[in-house]
Order: structure tokens, then C-alpha cells, then sequence
């Protein structure tokens, strides 16, 4: 039989096209597809087990070394990482290892990292000390799984928020005053990162608004079926924080709210009476004032 040789090309290029075809989920071009999913399975194994135990690579140097160590360990790697290269400026036996496949043309294809959007909290928040803050964050990643995203307020280790979809979520209840840095970073398997950071999130403690009825003292005395305007002063303490309302009550039930100053209040007509009158007001973090409670007669 005559070997043809266009015949035998063409068979290996149909093959090599549902071979591809079959890869495509892993976004690479058909040089690429073998040498990319072995980076990408070395860089799975090798990030899993620097999680469980990295001790094991305290003296790695480099692949000629790691290679027996994780097919030790039962990870199943191709053939094809002879084909991967460690990159620049990355350690193995520091837990920083990046693998870059390396294609027919010589040059580097890598795994594209994570992204991360954080929602919640956002730059120069204000809280008052011991406040339930959310913590939110969009999170994709466009070739794997996201492995963790961990959380670091003023650098230091915060815990870890579990995903649901893209997004992940959790809650923060600070313990003490001051000027706090939030950070979330996003490992996918590769043990590539993404971070975001919401800064100058300031924390205080907290003091109810101060609230006066000037215009009153105990036991005056108020004219039947006349109105009469009451003036509130509400005024917060903390200097970041705002009065959101004001209320003047009478015999414990609010007769009027205003959310804005001037907080002036029509008082009567009233059917003669004692009557009790106070006021009170919130601040931005549901913190309550009121003012003294006044005993007066209406005749």
C-alpha cells in the first residue's frame, strides 16, 4: 500500500481539531491546549498541597524537584509538564509558585487570575463601635474554581467568607476605636490572587444626641385651645454622626417628627390638663436622646 502522506495530515488535523474542540472549556489556542492544562493541573496540585502541608516543600527549588513530590502525594500530572516552566520571581518552597505553559511558538501562556469587586464597606465609612458591618464582594474568575477569599483588616488575618455564586459575604463587629483598612483577597486553584481594599473606615464610640426644650420649665402653664410653637435642640455629640429625627412627645406618644432642622413644633390646641412633655432623637447609628421630661398644665 502507498503511504499518503496528505492523507495522513489530514487525519491528524481533524483529530487535533476534536481534541481541541473537547478543551475548549479551558480558553486556550490548540498549540496551547496540552502544555496549558498541565500548568494548570501542576498548579492545582501544587497549591492544594502547600495548603495541607508546605513543609513538604521547605528545600524545593524548582519542577525537577516537585514533580516526584506530588506524583508521591497520588496527583496525577501529565507528561506534558516538561512543557512548564516556573515563573520568574516565584518561589516554590514560599508557597508563590506561578507555572507558565510553554507553547510551540517559545512564548509564555499563563492562567489568568481572579477578579475581585468589594461592595461593602467602601472608602471613609463611619461606624460606631460595635456596629454589625457587612462585608460583600463580587468575585469571578474566568478559568477556575475560587478556592477562598480571606479577609485582613489592618493586615492582620480576619477569617475567611464563604461564596455563594460570585458573591461572598459575612459581618464584622469591631472592638475597639479608630482608623481601620479592609482587605479581601481571592485565591482561585491556581493560588492566584486578586485583592481590593476600602480604607480610612472609621470607628467610634458612640454617644446619643443631646436634646433640649429651652422653652419649657416644670409646672407652666399653657392656655386651652391655644397652638403654641416648642423649639428642639438635637444636637450629636460624635462628630462624624448626624440626627436623622426628632420627636416631640406628649404623655409618652410623639405628637409630631421632623427629620430636618429647624426642629420647631406646633404644641396645642389642648383640652385642659397635666400634661408630660419630652423629646427625643436619633443619630445615624440608632442611638437615642431625650431631653427632660416636663410636667405642665394646660387651663
Amino acid at each position: 500500500m502507498e503511504f499518503d502522506l496528505r492523507r495522513l495530515e489530514s487525519w491528524l488535523l481533524v483529530i487535533l481539531a476534536g481534541a481541541c474542540g473537547i478543551l475548549l472549556y479551558q480558553r486556550c489556542a490548540p498549540s496551547e491546549v496540552t502544555n496549558h492544562d498541565a500548568a494548570y493541573r501542576l498548579q492545582e496540585a501544587y497549591y492544594k498541597m502547600w495548603i495541607n502541608d508546605p513543609r513538604r516543600f521547605a528545600t524545593v527549588s524548582g519542577l525537577k524537584d516537585l514533580v516526584p513530590i506530588l506524583n508521591g502525594a497520588g496527583f496525577d500530572l501529565p507528561k506534558a509538564v516538561d512543557r512548564v516552566v516556573l515563573a520568574p520571581n516565584t518561589s516554590v518552597s514560599k508557597g508563590t509558585a506561578i507555572f507558565l505553559a510553554l507553547p510551540k511558538q517559545n512564548q509564555y501562556s499563563m492562567p489568568i487570575p481572579p477578579s475581585i469587586q468589594m461592595l461593602s464597606p467602601t472608602n471613609k465609612q463611619d461606624y460606631a463601635l460595635r456596629d454589625t458591618i457587612k462585608l460583600l464582594a463580587r468575585v469571578t474568575d474566568q478559568q477556575c474554581q475560587i478556592i477562598k477569599v480571606e479577609v485582613r483588616i489592618n493586615d492582620e488575618e480576619a477569617g475567611t467568607l464563604p461564596s455563594v455564586g460570585d458573591q461572598v459575604s459575612g459581618a464584622w463587629k469591631p472592638t475597639k476605636e479608630g482608623n481601620n483598612t479592609v482587605m479581601m483577597i481571592a485565591y482561585n486553584e491556581f493560588g492566584l490572587t486578586a485583592s481590593a481594599t476600602a480604607s480610612n473606615i472609621t470607628v467610634h464610640e458612640n454617644h446619643p444626641p443631646t436634646v433640649l426644650l429651652p422653652q419649657l420649665s416644670d409646672e407652666m402653664t399653657f392656655a386651652a385651645g391655644t397652638a403654641y410653637k416648642l423649639r428642639v435642640s438635637a444636637v450629636d455629640p460624635d462628630k462624624p454622626d448626624m440626627v436623622t429625627d426628632v420627636s416631640l412627645m406628649v404623655n409618652g406618644k410623639p405628637l409630631s417628627t421632623l427629620t430636618q432642622e429647624p426642629y420647631e413644633f406646633v404644641f396645642g390646641p389642648l383640652e385642659p390638663g397635666i400634661y408630660m412633655v419630652h423629646a427625643t432623637a436619633h443619630d445615624q447609628h440608632g442611638s437615642k436622646g431625650e431631653s427632660y421630661i416636663y410636667k405642665v398644665y394646660v387651663k
